[in-house]
């Protein structure tokens, strides 16, 4: 089991996670959120789904000048889904609002399609986060010139012992609904994958 050290900017924390299990602790807790100007927001699928990748993304960001801080926090997409939605929902994004308006952030990098919609949603609600832009994650790594290695898609693929290793590799993308109004995630996950790689099913998009 691995441990990896976060510094959350809009909690001002410091959050140890182990992966697999994903056991989270806060070692260290501020009264106000840390300064940045641009934040990555991994959200609560990616952070579930690998750890790693997560600081991967984050290192890579951060090393581009891209991104000076991240934060796990949740959108609060999944508070839909709760009893008491219409009272616990609404609190947590002016508490969310609250948090960033303490922060000089202009951008945020999201990975989640249902992130960038919420986060959207609940920035515009009020006039002094209403400027902050919420980009995509695959915009941004397109727009800072990535494009994945067919060999190594192809090497991925193969991976899948249903795969001949004499068969061609396709991929088919499945398109968010969140992303639906948009085609953010939709055309920059096209423009990442290999040329000529791509097949699109009959109802695509």
């Amino acid at each position: 089991m691995d441990e990896y050290t976060f510094e959350d900017a809009l909690a001002n924390s410091t959050v140890s996670c182990s992966f697999p299990g994903l056991e989270a602790v806060r070692a260290r807790h501020g009264e106000s959120a840390a300064p940045c100007s641009s934040l990555f927001f991994p959200g609560c699928s990616f952070i579930n789904y690998s750890l790693p990748l997560v600081q991967a993304v984050y290192d890579l960001l951060a090393g581009a000048g891209k991104v000076d801080g991240m934060s796990l926090l949740c959108c609060g997409k999944i508070l839909e889904y709760e009893p008491n939605a219409g009272e616990v929902r609404p609190a947590f994004e002016q508490q969310f609002r609250d948090h960033i308006a303490e922060t000089n952030i202009t951008r945020i990098v999201a990975a989640c399609p249902n992130c960038v919609a919420a986060l959207r949603n609940l920035l515009a609600a009020e006039e002094r986060t209403a400027h902050i832009e919420v980009v995509p994650l695959a915009t941004e790594l397109v727009d800072m010139g990535y494009r994945i290695d067919p060999d190594t898609a192809v090497s991925v693929a193969r991976q899948d012992p249903r795969i001949a290793d004499d068969e061609p590799v396709k991929f088919c993308v499945k398109d968010s609904c969140p992303d639906r109004a948009t085609g953010e995630f939709a055309d920059g996950l096209r423009a990442l994958l290999p040329e000529g790689m791509i097949a699109e099913p009959a109802h695509t998009r």
